[in-house]
């Protein structure tokens, strides 16, 4: 199996999608890509985030489409031990402009298809300056996919398959992002042997990594694993390298 590290990993004072997470998971063997969900400024800049809103994730409130760039810079996204700012698309591009590791970036869909256009034309420009980036773009809403298929771009396309639209699983792409409870099994092997890029997501426990192992057996190998839990991750690394 290969690990992405979602947001990077977060640790004490270390939250997720920031710069220390990011690095961290840069310097950790196991770890074979990040992911990342793609939020847009009311300034129209791209930003690294959980969610949508900032309550709970930071010292502020509201959404995060509600406020600039600069409003953001000076919004505290760790801890009163230790700040942390906002990361752009552009400055993990940056620090990734040298790395083999994969990136996956997530569109979200922003519920308004002149927002989504230029959502996908924003982080088009970011990435196309960093060919180097191994880059996989994908989302739920189709006409983002749609979108990035007409675009000239070195990145792969893919998309994430959630329970409002398993139908289009059959959709051919170059990879898809999928709960293992959307598709089944069947779909999953057969998807490997087609050389089609499988993405599992939200797998939170090793109880859940045995049971993929289980159920795929040597085709396991081939399949990418997409958390936050990077406690897991780690645990069932170190758990294989002590029974081979």
């Amino acid at each position: 199996m290969n690990f992405i590290a979602q947001g990077g990993i977060g640790c004490k004072n270390v939250p997720q999608n920031t710069r220390e997470a990011f690095g961290l998971a840069l310097n950790t063997n196991y770890i074979e890509g990040i992911a990342i969900d793609l939020y847009m400024t009311a300034d129209e800049q791209i930003v690294l985030a959980c969610q949508k809103q900032l309550d709970g994730i930071s010292n502020s409130k509201g959404l995060i489409s509600n406020h600039t760039l600069s409003d953001l810079k000076k919004v505290n996204f760790g801890s009163k031990i230790k700040r942390h700012d906002i990361f752009t698309l552009e400055e993990l591009l940056i620090l990734l402009q040298d790395s083999l590791k994969m990136l996956v970036i997530n569109l979200v869909d922003q519920n308004e298809p002149t927002k989504n256009q230029i959502l996908v034309e924003k982080a088009m420009q970011s990435i196309n300056k960093y060919p180097n980036v191994n880059t996989y773009l994908k989302s739920s809403n189709m006409d983002i996919v749609q979108h990035l298929n007409t675009l000239k771009t070195h990145s792969k396309i893919g998309i994430t398959i959630v329970k409002d639209n398993e139908e289009l699983h059959q959709y051919p792409l170059d990879f898809y992002s999928i709960c293992s409870d959307c598709v089944s099994y069947d779909f999953i092997r057969k998807g490997i042997e087609n050389h089609r890029t499988i993405m599992l997501e939200k797998v939170a426990t090793t109880d859940e990594l045995d049971q993929i192992h289980e159920k795929l057996e040597t085709l396991s190998k081939d399949i990418c694993i997409v958390s936050q839990h990077s406690t897991t991750l780690a645990a069932y690394y170190f758990m294989e390298i002590k029974t081979s």
